[in-house]
């Protein structure tokens, strides 16, 4: 929670930053970082507000300082800019309650080509990347700091720390079996090494209690649009249509992610349907802002996103005192969010 009484104890966080200064998260660390336009009042609104919270007063460039000795959490996602998303800022917030403690920042910045990437890391103690390239080894790989992958599942080059996927698929065919639903829908995206993950255990767990799915599969299903975080809402609706045409037709439908979820609403109603009526809804992640935007608000796997971004922060401390150990992977376990009564 917000609270400025301790802020002189601390290092200031970007989000704490942010809030004062009235702007992004990704601004304050664009302009720590001197990185992107923006206007000369921003700037000395950020320099003023991180003055005021860090707990002695920063000679110079405080923003050059925290560089040094920073941690670097960056999308890799080519053409995508994945922080202004909900779980990513959650992400950093988690990595931070750990990294504060010794001392180190954390600086956030999106990269969409490997050699830009090695460049800048080169500043940083270590870095945690986000996000899907096509080539994951073609970015940790030649990495001069030590690497950590968070979310997801597939890398040979650096750590890993995730969502137990596995225990997302069987909390998911626990709560819809339990509720009576033998046939379950899911939408899968083929980019998306996670979601084909979350497939595969859901569909092993419903088939050890008697259930099946019917799965539709798309590409790229998140990747439409200048952000990267829009939803390819045609190939959305056709993969809907596909499934509630299905024979024998699923009762439920497992959406392993609720920016999607929320799509499938407007399409279940454009189709005449009513979401948790004509169809049950169970979505996945947890992001709060868009599931309070959905009537009746589904239930949703949590991948406790907090606990990632602090074991992503403890697996990057471990990997500096640690650097010649052999790769690990790290799981965190997710949990039902049942909506509010």
């Amino acid at each position: 929670m917000f609270d400025e009484h301790n802020l002189g104890r601390r290092r200031p966080r970007l989000t704490d930053i942010a809030r004062r200064a009235g702007v992004s998260v990704a601004t304050v660390s664009n302009v720590l970082n001197k990185k992107g336009r923006m206007s000369r009042e921003t700037v000395d609104r950020v320099m003023r507000i991180l003055d005021e919270l860090s707990p002695v007063a920063a000679a110079g460039t405080p923003g050059a300082a925290a560089v040094n000795g920073s941690v670097l959490l960056a999308s890799v996602d080519p053409g995508t800019k994945v922080f202004q998303s909900y779980l990513h800022l959650r992400l950093l917030e988690g990595m931070q309650s750990i990294l504060e403690e010794e001392g180190i920042g954390v600086s956030m910045a999106d990269y969409s080509d490997p050699e830009a990437y090695r460049r800048a890391v080169r500043r940083f103690r270590a870095a945690v990347l986000v996000g899907f390239p096509d080539d994951p080894d073609n970015w940790a790989g030649e990495s001069p700091v030590p690497v950590v992958w968070a979310l997801r599942t597939t890398a040979r080059t650096g750590d890993v720390v995730q969502e137990d996927n596995r225990e997302i698929g069987a909390i998911a065919a626990e709560y819809l079996l339990g509720l009576g639903h033998r046939v379950v829908g899911y939408l899968d995206d083929s980019h998306i090494e996670t979601l084909a993950e979350r497939r595969w255990f859901l569909e092993r767990a419903l088939a050890r209690h008697g259930g099946r799915l019917v799965a539709a599969a798309g590409k790229n299903l998140f990747n439409s649009g200048p952000d990267g975080m829009s939803i390819d809402q045609p190939q959305t609706a056709r993969l809907i249509r596909e499934i509630v045409k299905a024979k024998p037709r699923p009762t439920a439908l497992f959406i392993p992610g609720d920016r999607l979820c929320f799509a499938v609403y407007s399409i279940l109603t454009e189709l005449g349907m009513t979401p948790q009526q004509d169809l049950h809804i169970l979505s996945c992640n947890n992001e709060i802002p868009i599931l309070s935007s959905m009537t009746p608000r589904p239930a949703s796997v949590g991948m406790n996103i907090d606990a990632i971004g602090r074991r992503a922060a403890e697996t990057v401390l471990w990997r500096l005192r640690n650097p010649s150990e052999p790769p690990v992977r790290v799981l965190v376990r997710p949990h039902l969010v049942l909506p509010p009564s």
